[in-house]
């Protein structure tokens, strides 16, 4: 059989061609597959059996050993890479219509003009109002045809008005949103590392050097699964003079260090990197590099503690299989892969529930730090600690002032979202005219009692199956202590849709605890600095 062998460490970074060798117990297996296959009684799905039977051997190594399906394969390539094709258009299907929600930018679309709120009445001469549509079906639909142009029917002024919309090439950027908070500080936040992080990441801090010589960032890593090794490397790439590690990756087949290549455009800057519990793999080599070389103050709550690089092995049929080639180690040489058993993964995915009913999300007193793994940074000789993750040099506690669970039901099923793009729809010309800036709907928007009443009825109207909530139980929430967390997630969908996701996130952040600590640390150098002394 024919294999391709690609190696990642969080991803690709190299291909070559992997030989297979004549083993006994390789032999073993195929004699077993081709008894089966001559002799059982029944017909048997091989590729199934065969599917199973790897999942099975892989469950008696460790977490990050996996296979993929060809379809997972693709779409976790189409994750990754830095462009996708098609028009670079959110939408949503709401009271059988179909509404643009957001339209990328330097997308096809918004070449084109097309603008949120916008009805849509067909796509290429398909009716798509009045029909119930889902979102998957609507993507079928502008797929399907396979030329070049896609024509939409834009509804205007009760008229129906073509437009013909070139796809093409549209960024699947994997910074979320940053923004300058004040004339001194970039905050950008990363949601994963893909082929174009570094490119963007660059670009993000160039744009914001033009204005000053000096900038300091706030680096939010926090929810960041991780992803691609180069991109990550590319990142750390700004922080430091050149020639300083940022990580090895060892194992029995390998033995490779990174190290940073000039004098970055932020290694005078001030530095703070926001992490949580879901911040893995390279967001880890990120936090690590920065708190080993005593270059950038971690804050947020211990990461999840993945520090296992793999391969990818692409197999004839364009299935993968993932498999650990080495630990990753951090310039002071911890390797920061928290324990597992192979054969109890269950117990493995348990562990960050495990972490919340000890108390170590609310106090760092509840986090057990064993001295027999305690390292040391490498220029102040602060300590640090191996096989459990990234530990933050400044602790912030988890919020747990608990909202009511049917706002996370409205999320999910788009009550939310429908109310917001509906209100705008009926009042866009009265907010445009009332907000027409940023600054102006940041400091005059406010979710009154009104509004709040408004999104219950709407809800008991909503043609979703979610299950409807009393008004009681509502008023009890909306007069909670979670009602300024409500409204503050209430007015940041209002500002995606009426400005866009970096304007979302300036809301989101202004009740933010984690981002507010570090805002405050940065903009004091003093107190920045008294951390790597303390």
């Amino acid at each position: 059989m024919t294999k391709t062998f690609i190696v990642l460490i969080f991803s690709v970074f190299f291909v070559m061609p992997l030989r297979a060798q004549q083993d006994p117990e390789l032999e073993k297996i195929e004699s077993v597959i081709s008894c089966l296959s001559d002799n059982y009684l029944d017909t048997i799905n091989m590729r199934r059996l065969v599917e199973e039977t790897i999942k099975t051997m892989f469950e008696r190594l460790d977490p990050h050993t996996v296979y993929r399906t060809k379809r997972e394969a693709e779409e976790d390539a189409k994750k990754q890479s830095a462009f996708k094709r098609g028009l670079g258009i959110q939408f949503r299907m709401f009271n059988d219509s179909m509404t643009i929600t957001y339209v990328i930018p330097e997308s096809p679309a918004q070449k084109a003009g097309l603008k949120p709120g916008a009805k849509i009445a067909y796509i290429d001469r398909e009716e798509v109002t009045g029909h119930l549509y889902s979102h998957a079906d609507i993507c079928e639909i502008i797929n399907r045809n396979k030329k070049d142009s896609v024509v939409l029917g834009i509804i205007k002024d009760k008229k129906i008005r073509p437009m013909t919309l070139f796809k093409g090439q549209v960024p699947n950027n994997s910074i979320e949103s940053y923004y300058a908070p004040n004339d001194t500080t970039v905050y950008v936040r990363i949601s994963r590392f893909s082929t174009s992080t570094g490119r963007e990441f660059r670009e993000v801090i160039s744009k914001f050097q033009k204005r000053k010589s000096r900038i300091n960032l706030i680096l939010d890593l926090r929810d960041n699964p991780g992803g691609l090794l180069l991109p990550c490397i590319e990142v750390c790439d700004n922080f430091f003079d050149s020639d300083r590690q940022i990580l090895s990756a060892r194992g029995e087949h390998r033995d490779q260090s990174y190290f940073s290549t000039e004098k970055g455009l932020l290694h005078k800057s001030r530095v703070c990197v926001i992490i949580n519990e879901k911040s893995a793999s390279a967001s880890e080599v990120v936090a690590g590099a920065l708190q080993d070389w005593d270059r950038g103050v971690i804050l947020g709550r211990r990461s999840f503690g993945k520090g296992l690089v793999q391969g990818i092995f692409t197999l004839s049929d364009s299935s993968q299989i993932r498999v650990t080639t080495a630990k990753y180690y951090t310039p002071s040489g911890r390797c920061i892969q928290k324990p597992y058993t192979p054969g109890k993964f269950s117990d493995y995915g348990k562990e960050l529930s495990e972490r919340k009913e000890k108390g170590e999300n609310i106090s760092l007193k509840n986090l057990k730090l064993d001295d027999a793994f305690v390292y040391q940074t490498i220029i102040k000789k602060r300590p640090v600690y191996s096989d459990m993750g990234i530990v933050p040099d400044i602790f912030i506690p988890e919020d747990t002032v608990k909202i009511a669970d049917f706002w996370e039901d409205f999320a999910k099923n788009g009550v939310i979202d429908n109310f917001v793009m509906d209100d705008i729809d009926n009042r866009r010309a009265e907010y445009l005219k009332k907000y027409g800036t940023f600054q102006k709907f940041k400091s005059m928007f406010f979710i009154d009692s009104l509004l709040l009443e408004s999104l219950y009825v709407y809800h008991v109207s909503d043609t979703t199956k979610m299950q409807k909530i009393t008004g009681k139980d509502y008023d009890k929430s909306i007069n909670s202590l979670a009602r300024e967390r409500i409204c503050t997630n209430l007015k940041a969908r209002y500002a995606f849709f009426l400005f866009g996701p970096n304007e979302s996130r300036m809301i989101l952040n202004s009740q933010d605890k984690e981002y507010n600590a570090a805002l405050e640390l940065i903009n004091s150098p003093e107190e920045y600095y008294n951390v790597f002394d303390n």
